[in-house]
């Protein structure tokens, strides 16, 4: 089984992991979940994530404010509609003057709806649950 994709970007000492959905793969017409995963090493920072889709005309869809404290950890999650154009999507954080910092390409896979996606999870994961 495949391990999470995760894309790792800096910012100073800010280290950023970003992921998409179920490794990657989004069902087409639902909702493709961004997870960004935030370290901060250094002073409080304050920023503007987007998400879009980089062949369409407005090129940024969604946008959310956000600040870390310093030396702290967030995970924040931005939802896009998903359809055939969504199997690229284009991630940027921002400082608050609309400077970017961190842009990256994340890739997925589209399925149509009529797919079904199934998993397992691994021993490990099932004492757990006992």
């Amino acid at each position: 089984m495949n391990k999470e994709k995760i894309i790792k970007g800096k910012i100073d000492k800010l280290d950023v992991n970003i992921s998409c959905s179920l490794n990657g793969h989004v069902k087409m017409y639902s909702f493709a979940q961004i997870k960004v995963e935030l370290k901060n090493a250094g002073e409080f920072f304050a920023g503007i994530m987007q998400i879009g889709i980089p062949q369409s005309k407005e090129g940024i869809l969604y946008t959310k404010n956000f600040e870390i404290s310093a030396n702290g950890t967030k995970t924040i999650s931005m939802y896009m509609p998903s359809n055939m154009q969504t199997e690229r999507i284009r991630f940027e954080i921002l400082d608050r003057t609309g400077k970017v910092l961190l842009q990256e390409h994340i890739e997925t896979t589209v399925y149509s709806q009529d797919k079904i996606l199934v998993g397992a999870l691994r021993a490990a994961y099932m004492d757990v649950m006992h």
